[in-house]
């Protein structure tokens, strides 16, 4: 009866010591995922703070950046005649800090259509500005010869259009390669340049 009474002792007492460190082993493993989900709020938040910052690094480099884009452009014709003879365009640095090595090059086109994949933006490029400050202006001359007299009728009656389109490339003050490309149409009712839906864009 003593070695039951005894053996009933010792494997209550075991019971005991295996519920405590069941007890002490879920304890620690809430611990251990609580920890964890602690660590991982932690890297999130880090993660979001990195991403605020550079996008805020990104926000002060584009309001600081150079940005060259066209300003104005006209042109002169004949008295008679409402096709243009030639064209002045004028570009400005419109951004906060200078535009460097300022490049333009620019032609025209008369076709029923733009056509874009035809243009070889850099098959002629005018002497480059090395420098052009902010809110600096630009400008460039352009002479537009019809092929024949046909040619020119055409571009009266609206048959084909004349485009003027080119491109400007430089770098900012943070080593940034950018572009702008422009093309405008000329409105022979109003005799003037109308900037295009299409082919314009800048980086």
């Amino acid at each position: 009866a003593y070695a039951t009474f005894a053996l009933a002792l010792v494997t209550l007492y075991l019971a005991l010591q295996t519920r405590r460190m069941r007890l002490s082993s879920d304890t620690a493993m809430a611990e251990l995922t609580k920890e964890a989900a602690n660590a991982a709020n932690a890297s999130r938040d880090s993660a979001v703070a990195a991403q605020q910052s550079a996008s805020h690094s990104e926000i002060m480099l584009q309001s600081r950046r150079a940005w060259v884009g066209v300003k104005d452009c006209n042109s002169t014709r004949a008295s008679a005649t409402a096709e243009p003879l030639n064209g002045h365009i004028w570009f400005v640095n419109s951004g906060d800090s200078p535009a460097l090595d300022v490049q333009i090059g620019h032609n025209y086109a008369i076709w029923h259509q733009f056509e874009e994949d035809k243009v070889d933006y850099d098959d002629y490029f005018e002497p480059t500005n090395p420098v052009l400050g902010p809110n600096l202006p630009v400008d460039r001359f352009m002479e537009f010869k019809y092929r024949d007299v046909q040619s020119r009728q055409d571009v009266l009656e609206e048959v084909l259009t004349l485009f003027w389109y080119g491109i400007v490339k430089y770098r900012d003050i943070f080593d940034k390669e950018r572009f702008t490309k422009f093309c405008f149409q000329y409105d022979v009712k109003n005799q003037k340049f109308e900037l295009c839906l299409l082919h314009n864009s800048a980086t």
